[in-house]
């Protein structure tokens, strides 16, 4: 057995360099931003949103359209390009002095099923009247109904 001495039991030097930093430290965002770049989904990713965020803020800049106009004409109408329009005469008011017979109020011609038209006998006092559109009778609540002309 070889004999142990105290040089035995003395630290080795070290013969070769120790680890050393290679390149300086980067902060937190330059080493997210690296890693951004090399991820190319997430790169395009950024991309679109960065573009969407482009159209949102310029978007209304562009399109100067008020959202709370209606276009009441449009009601009830399918979408497309195929429409037509009908050229009605200019209006003529209308004057009759024949009417069915009859007191009160009363058809001034037979009604058809685009126009109804009522005379009635004047009222003393009267300066105007009022006609409303009703599907049941008035009763003592006073309900009555769409007014449609004055």
């Amino acid at each position: 057995m070889s004999e142990l001495s105290a040089s035995s039991f003395a630290p080795i030097e070290a013969h070769q360099q120790t680890q050393v930093i290679s390149r300086p430290s980067l902060s937190y965002w330059q080493d997210a931003w690296i890693r951004l770049k090399a991820n190319k989904r997430a790169l395009v990713s950024l991309y679109i949103v960065i573009g969407l965020l482009l159209f949102t803020i310029a978007g209304p800049l562009v399109w100067q359209v008020d959202p709370a106009i209606q276009d009441i004409e449009q009601i009830s109408q399918p979408p497309g390009t195929d429409r037509g329009a009908t050229i009605v005469p200019d209006y003529e008011p209308w004057f009759s002095t024949q009417g069915l017979p009859g007191s009160g109020l009363r058809l001034a011609e037979p009604a058809n099923s685009q126009t109804v038209r009522m005379q009635w006998d004047a009222l003393p006092g009267a300066n105007g009247h009022r006609v409303y559109r009703n599907l049941f009778p008035v009763g003592s609540e006073l309900a009555y109904g769409i007014p449609l002309a004055e």
